[in-house]
């Protein structure tokens, strides 16, 4: 903001965003994600959740009733690096005790692409209206 010109927010507002970000209520779930998370464990598949997100992520998800699903959850923020970078895949993999090539990536960034492919994973990018 100060790029533009402006002044940054006040610490007790950004607080409230960061906050307020966490509450489940502002979040949306594609259709049809619930149940294919369902079909794939049904189907005997580890699933991690790889995010750039941070540590509201394990929250939100339980709070969307998506974490039963997942084996794993690595942020960004803990793992020490954001995608591209290679090492939270790496923390996944070790999370779920799998190499590379038995592993999937699902993502709907470059940064999603770029970073499975660095730690050797194959990559389908999901594309939303």
């Amino acid at each position: 903001m100060q790029a533009a010109g402006g002044s940054p927010a006040p610490e007790a507002l950004r607080h409230e965003l960061f906050e307020r970000y966490a509450d489940p209520s502002l979040w949306r779930v594609y259709p049809g994600v619930a149940e294919h998370l369902q079909r794939w464990r049904e189907q005997g598949l580890a699933l991690a959740v790889v995010s750039n997100f941070d540590s509201r992520l394990i929250a939100l998800l339980e709070g969307l009733a998506l974490a039963p699903w997942f084996t794993a959850v690595v942020v960004s923020s803990a793992a020490g690096a954001a995608k591209p970078d290679p090492l939270p895949f790496q923390r996944a993999l070790e999370a779920l005790e799998l190499e590379p090539q038995q592993v999937w990536h699902i993502g709907d960034s470059p940064e999603d692409e770029a970073g499975a492919r660095a730690a050797g994973l194959r990559c389908l990018l999901i594309r939303h209206p």
